[in-house]
């Protein structure tokens, strides 16, 4: 992504989410020759306590985030891809689509709504419950799935197409290998109860962190306009106002400006859904999170996407600005988030969209609207990357 500069991968095993993050930062700062830039695409959206993380964990890890900052060291984390982060505490159980996947040896005799691959290691997976999962938590009717032969990227195993369908089709036609079904009934809503926390992902939230959201081509048009990422994506842009932290200094006059010039009827209900005015606010900047190819083993693999996207591509243009600024004899830019809002126009501002999107894809009942200036859904926007290069080499020495 930063033609030209070294890129080092750091990777803990433990799988302890809170621990890994602690051993990675212990790490950098006991070796002084470290990366000046790091991207990461993990976090969580919800209850920290879900994932074993305490506050004296997350008190921990986010003073490590600080040192590093004073260190010129600049840390950059997707911001979800949960959108607004509203997850009821009890949910109702999801339909169990594993028990009765559907017919085998049918397909259904009607075009499709939606159409899209699974690449499953062979054997190893009920596929027709895969589909049905999918088709279920997308809230089509009916689905059915067929194999289309071996991965010519992935060894070992086969990619399959599932389709899905708004209405159950009237008839079905007899096809090798293939199953066919409709999707369990939605279980009834859970019950009202109290509000619900919208929750901005951790460590994006953190205020010694750079937050990157995701945008996709209004309208499918490259080049043209862009918007936040949708449901056809698949995932929200990860935003909202963070419980753990007061909001930023540097950002604080936008944030202000966002409540000050917002349509109030688009924020969300309070007696439905909670989110702290003033809390440290994400993300702070967004980038394409959607269609990429990558290329792995020689062979590419296309329709790639997530804030796990948009921020290496971040992390990547960061990269490159340090060094042309390296190069004239300035410092790396350091602690990010001071020069972005001061330095707002250098990108493009996103208007169009919400986060009212969840994982996966699923419609949300609460959220935010992109709105004209910083928004909690693609932050200050998107770089343009000339003027960014342009504002970074007229700013002054490390900023922590």
């Amino acid at each position: 992504m930063s033609p030209g500069l070294k890129t080092e991968f750091f990777e803990q095993m433990s799988m302890d989410f809170c621990a890994d993050l602690k051993n990675w930062t212990a790490l950098l700062l006991a070796t002084d020759d470290v990366p000046l830039v790091h991207s990461v695409s993990y976090g969580w959206q919800g209850n920290l306590s879900q994932v074993q993380c305490t506050p004296d964990k997350t008190t921990a890890i986010d003073a490590d985030y600080a040192k590093l900052a004073a260190r010129g060291i600049t840390i950059i984390f997707a911001s979800g891809d949960s959108g607004s982060g509203y997850a009821p505490p009890h949910p109702p159980p999801p339909p169990q689509c594993g028990m009765s996947p559907g017919t085998a040896g049918v397909l259904y005799d009607a075009t499709p709504d939606r159409v899209f691959n699974l690449t499953l290691p062979s054997g190893k997976f009920p596929v027709a419950g895969q589909c049905c999962s999918f088709a279920s938590g997308e809230h089509y009717k009916a689905w059915d799935v067929t194999p289309l032969g071996p991965s010519s990227v992935r060894p070992g195993e086969t990619t399959y197409q599932c389709s899905m369908y708004s209405t159950e089709p009237s008839s079905t036609k007899p096809a090798t290998n293939a199953s066919a079904g409709k999707t369990p009934a939605a279980p009834p809503p859970a019950p009202p109860g109290q509000a619900v926390p919208l929750y901005p992902s951790w460590p994006a939230s953190s205020p010694w962190v750079t937050a990157v959201g995701a945008t996709r081509p209004y309208n499918d048009k490259l080049g043209g306009e862009e918007a936040a990422v949708s449901a056809e994506d698949h995932f929200g842009s990860g935003g909202g106002f963070s419980t753990m932290f007061d909001v930023g200094d540097w950002q604080k006059d936008a944030v202000e400006h966002y409540f000050a010039t917002v349509d109030p009827t688009t924020l969300p209900d309070t007696s439905a859904a909670t989110y702290p005015r003033g809390g440290r606010a994400t993300p702070d900047v967004a980038a394409l999170g959607t269609g990429y190819v990558l290329t792995v083993r020689g062979k590419e693999m296309d329709g790639i996407g997530g804030t796990s996207a948009s921020a290496p591509v971040f992390a990547a243009m960061i990269a490159l600005v340090n060094d042309a600024r390296m190069a004239a004899g300035q410092k790396a830019l350091g602690f990010l988030n001071p020069f972005l809002y001061q330095n707002a126009d250098v990108f493009t501002d996103v208007t169009k969209g919400s986060d009212k999107v969840g994982r996966g894809g699923s419609p949300l009942p609460w959220g935010f609207n992109c709105s004209a200036g910083w928004d909690p859904v693609t932050g200050l926007g998107v770089p343009v990357f000339p003027k960014l290069m342009a504002a970074a080499m007229k700013a002054g020495e490390r900023r922590a």
